[in-house]
C-alpha cells in the first residue's frame, strides 16, 4: 500500500512541467537530495534529449533543476545579485553535477557578497572542474542580458544571441565552466547600473536602468553662472575662429 502512494504521487508530480521535483518525481525518494547520485541498482527516468533543463544555484528554496520552464522572475536582465544563478543545458547527467553544487560549495558559503572568498571556493572545487569537462558544448555566460546564465551547448546564432539584445549587455564565450563562473559571479561590472534603491531583477525590456540623478537647476543657484555665447567670425582671410562672450554685446564688440 505504501509504494502503491508513493507511485500515485511521483506520476502526478511527473505531470507538471514547470519544475522537476527529483526527489519526487523521476527518482525513488530516497535517491538523492541537491543532485546526490542514487545507488545502481535504482531505476531513474532520464529526459529526452534535447529539452531544456535549468539548474538553479541559490541558497534559498529555488535550489534545484527545473525541467522545460525556467523559473519566473530568475536572474533577469540586469540582475545584480550573485545568487540565484541558472545554469541551461540540455544534457542531463551534466546537470545533475551542477545541482550538486548547492550542497558541494554553494550551502558552505556564507556571504556570496564576498567575492575573493566565494572565487577561492570555486577554484579549489573539484567538482566545478569536472562539469562540461568534455568540451564538445560551447559555454556561453551571460550576466547581463534578457535571461542571464550559463549556457552549455547551445548555438549562438539561434539560441544565445537573441538573448544578448538588451542594453547594456555583458556577456562572454568561456573554454571551462570554471571560468564563466569566477566571471559570473563577479557583479562589479553591474553595479555601475544599479542603486541600493533599485530593484535586484529589472525587467528584460523598458526602463532597464535607473534615472540618472536630478540636476540641480541654474535658476535654484545662489550666483548662477553667466550664459556663455559663442560666435563664429570670418576674416579677411577666410579663416574661421571661434570666440567666447558673455552677454551679446561683448559679441558685438568682439
Amino acid at each position: 500500500m505504501v509504494l502503491a502512494l508513493v507511485f500515485h504521487r511521483s506520476s502526478l508530480d511527473c505531470l507538471t512541467p514547470h519544475r522537476l521535483a527529483i526527489a519526487r518525481c523521476c527518482l525513488p525518494s530516497t535517491a538523492m537530495a541537491h543532485g546526490t547520485a542514487p545507488s545502481p541498482n535504482q531505476p531513474q527516468s532520464v529526459p529526452p534529449s534535447g529539452r531544456h533543463i535549468y539548474v538553479v544555484l541559490s541558497k534559498g528554496k529555488d535550489a534545484g533543476i527545473y525541467l522545460d520552464a525556467r523559473p519566473s522572475n530568475t536572474a533577469l536582465g540586469l540582475h545584480a545579485d550573485v545568487l540565484p544563478l541558472v545554469v541551461v543545458t540540455t544534457d542531463w547527467q551534466e546537470a545533475l553535477k551542477v545541482d550538486r553544487l548547492n550542497k558541494e560549495l554553494i550551502d558552505g558559503v556564507d556571504d556570496p557578497n564576498n567575492l575573493e572568498d566565494f572565487q577561492q571556493r570555486i577554484r579549489q572545487s573539484a567538482l566545478v572542474k569536472m562539469i562540461f569537462a568534455s568540451g564538445q558544448g560551447r559555454i556561453h555566460a551571460l550576466k547581463v542580458a534578457e535571461e542571464t546564465g550559463i549556457y552549455y551547448g547551445y548555438d549562438w546564432e539561434t539560441y544565445i544571441q537573441p538573448l544578448t539584445k538588451f542594453k547594456g549587455k555583458l556577456h562572454k564565450r568561456t573554454k571551462t565552466f570554471e571560468e564563466a563562473l569566477l566571471w559570473m559571479v563577479d557583479k562589479r561590472s553591474v553595479e555601475r547600473y544599479t542603486s541600493p534603491t533599485s530593484p535586484a531583477i529589472l525587467p528584460p525590456f523598458g526602463s532597464a536602468y535607473p534615472p540618472s540623478p536630478a540636476r540641480t537647476p541654474t535658476a535654484a543657484l545662489s550666483h548662477p553662472p553667466p550664459p556663455r555665447i559663442f560666435c563664429l567670425l570670418t576674416g579677411s582671410s577666410h579663416r574661421r575662429s571661434r570666440c567666447r562672450a558673455s552677454s551679446f554685446s561683448d559679441m558685438v564688440q568682439a
